[in-house]
């Protein structure tokens, strides 16, 4: 009859150390979820990098490029109003991501600590 009890006892405890750490495996699985759905942002800051020094590699060259292109009067007038409006939207997205990269960071220490808190290996 001791054994029962104790067996009992042990049940009743593992299932509510279960019960406790289920919470926590699901607030881990979600956190991994939404660090590989943002893991794109790192793709689209190479890219962006990469366009920025496209964009300082041809400096003026690349706006006489593109003046050599207009076709009338008005394009000609407008010409420096686009230039700024592609230089806005540039520090826009510029802006983004790197706000992006930054919660992504958060989310990523988040998550080692959860997982070092849970014992889980990090990987």
């Amino acid at each position: 009859m001791c054994s029962a009890v104790r067996s009992l006892q042990c049940r009743t405890a593992l299932a509510r150390r279960n019960s406790r750490s289920a919470p926590r495996q699901t607030e881990i699985a979600e956190k991994e979820t939404e660090i590989e759905e943002r893991a794109e942002i790192q793709d689209q800051w190479s890219d962006f990098k990469k366009h920025m020094a496209a964009m300082q590699e041809l400096r003026d060259g690349g706006s006489v490029a593109m003046l050599s292109a207009v076709n009338d009067l008005y394009e000609l007038l407008t010409f420096n109003e686009v230039m700024q409006d592609i230089s806005v939207k540039d520090t826009e997205i510029m802006d983004n991501m790197k706000t992006a990269k930054a919660g992504l960071e958060a989310d990523k220490t988040a998550l080692e600590s959860d997982r070092s808190r849970a014992g889980e290996p990090e990987g």
